[in-house]
C-alpha cells in the first residue's frame, strides 16, 4: 500500500497569529508530519479575508500578488472595480461580492511555484522551527486556494451555497478547526 497523501491547512500557522496555542500546534504538526516517511504531505495556503479575485492562480504573477495579499491579511485583495464600488456605497460591494461568489460552486487547489518557498518559510515557520527543517519543508508541495474564510462563513450561515473543495488527489485533509467545507 502506498503512503497516504495528506493535505494540511496552514491558515493558522501564520506568524501574525501568534507563537503559542493553535498557530504553534499547526506549525509543529506540519513539521512532524513532514519528517514522517509514512505520509506524503502537502500544505494548503488560503486567506482569512474574502475570496481571491485576482485571476488564475496557476499564473506566476498572480501567485506573487496572492502571496503579497496573504502577507497583508488580504487587505490589498481589491480590484480597481471593487475600490470604485466601495467608494460609491459599501453595501453595493457586498452585493457584488455575494453575487460573484455565489456563482463559484467548487474551489480547486493551485500548486504554488517553488520559487516562493522562502516567503512561506519566513511567514509560517522561521520563528518556530529549527533551521534543520528548511530543506525538508522545501521539498513539500504547497497549494494556494482562491477560497477565503469569509466565503466559508457565508456558506455555513446559508447566505451562499455550501463551499466545495476539490481534494480528490488527497487521501486526507486536516483542518486546524471546524470548517464548513465539503471535500471530494
Amino acid at each position: 500500500m502506498d503512503n497516504p497523501s495528506v493535505l494540511l491547512d496552514l491558515a493558522f500557522a501564520r506568524n501574525s497569529h501568534g507563537y503559542s496555542g493553535i498557530p504553534q500546534d499547526n506549525r509543529f504538526l506540519f513539521d512532524g508530519l513532514s519528517a514522517s516517511q509514512k505520509v506524503n504531505l502537502s500544505g494548503m495556503i488560503w486567506q482569512f479575508g474574502k475570496n481571491w479575485l485576482g485571476g488564475d492562480l496557476n499564473k506566476l504573477e498572480n501567485q506573487a500578488v496572492f502571496l503579497g495579499c496573504f502577507l497583508n491579511d488580504g487587505e490589498n485583495n481589491l480590484t480597481e472595480f471593487q475600490r470604485v464600488l466601495r467608494k460609491l456605497h459599501p453595501k453595493i460591494l457586498n452585493s457584488y461580492q455575494r453575487f460573484f461568489l455565489s456563482r463559484e460552486k467548487k474551489y480547486k487547489l493551485n500548486k504554488m511555484n517553488d520559487e516562493f518557498f522562502d516567503i512561506i518559510w519566513r511567514e509560517l515557520f522561521f520563528s518556530s522551527l529549527h533551521s534543520d527543517s528548511i530543506n525538508r519543508l522545501r521539498l513539500i508541495k504547497y497549494y494556494l486556494l482562491n477560497l477565503g474564510f469569509l466565503r466559508v462563513i457565508d456558506g455555513q450561515n446559508g447566505r451562499l451555497s455550501k463551499t466545495k473543495l476539490d481534494t480528490r488527489e488527497f487521501d486526507f485533509v486536516i483542518f486546524q478547526d471546524s470548517r464548513s467545507i465539503e471535500v471530494e
